[in-house]
């Protein structure tokens, strides 16, 4: 069932640049005013402005990212933007890319949080849809669970569990987030996207993400983060996980009123 509210865009341009977090190939992207009912939709400027809305029915499976297709144009990556988008409750916008992969930035999504801060939102003249669950969902796949409860309060609040098991390095941790009055900006947003030490190798030795350092990538050893980095908080982990979650809901094409529970998802 959907309720309304006025659909934002924001009120001016503005840009990002950086390497792939993946691939590495260098990419520019533009943010850019849209009009009532237009959507979230990125175009591929290198491939004739080919367009991908950023909806579920686009998806492709690849592995440890968020990734759309439609006929040749694919977006990798792109779940960070999107949880940038869903926290300044933008409903429409045109995301330019001259590449295939989103810029990965600090591997957050505070870069593209901060940059639509900066040029601020406007509303546009349409109602917002907004999806309110009203009976419970549950899915569960691989030893991970995902549930969609009703809930009272006119916003979404996640409840995730991250528990890679007694034998892993990264321990368990358990983080709440309610978007009607958690700050997103400051507890959410900044949470880099991570990997346990022998995940980043076997990708390195796979020719993934070998630009990378483990300045540039948040990697988890036996006795934390290795190399010269530190956890922003001690549960960034977690608190990047509710990030991605919120950026891959946007994917419905509306924000949600219900009680998000995660464990291992």
């Amino acid at each position: 069932m959907f309720s309304m509210d006025s659909q934002h865009t924001i009120a001016r341009s503005t840009a990002l640049s950086d390497c792939g977090l993946f691939g590495g190939q260098p990419v520019n992207l533009t943010f850019r005013p849209a009009g009532e009912n237009h959507g979230i939709v990125f175009s591929r400027t290198d491939l004739g402005g080919a367009q991908v809305p950023a909806l579920i029915q686009h998806v492709l499976k690849r592995p440890r990212r968020t990734s759309l297709q439609v006929g040749d144009a694919i977006v990798d990556t792109c779940e960070h933007c999107l949880s940038a988008l869903a926290a300044m409750r933008i409903d429409n916008v045109l995301v330019e890319l001259d590449a295939q992969e989103i810029p990965g930035l600090d591997g957050s999504a505070k870069p593209f949080l901060d940059a639509l801060e900066t040029v601020g939102i406007r509303e546009n003249n349409a109602p917002r849809q907004v999806l309110t669950v009203r009976e419970p969902v549950v899915v569960r796949e691989n030893g991970a669970t995902l549930a969609a409860l009703p809930s009272d309060s006119p916003h979404m609040h996640v409840l995730f569990e991250l528990d890679y098991g007694p034998t892993r390095p990264l321990l368990h941790q358990v983080k709440s987030f309610d978007t009607s009055n958690g700050d997103f900006a400051s507890q959410i947003a900044p949470a880099r996207t991570f990997l346990l030490e022998q995940e980043a190798q076997a990708l390195q030795e796979a020719g993934i993400g070998s630009h990378l350092t483990t300045s540039d990538v948040l990697v988890i050893g036996d006795d934390g983060p290795v190399g010269d980095n530190t956890f922003r908080f001690e549960n960034e982990p977690v608190c990047h996980k509710i990030l991605d979650l919120i950026g891959d809901l946007y994917l419905i094409g509306a924000p949600i009123q219900g009680r998000i529970i995660a464990n291992r998802s």
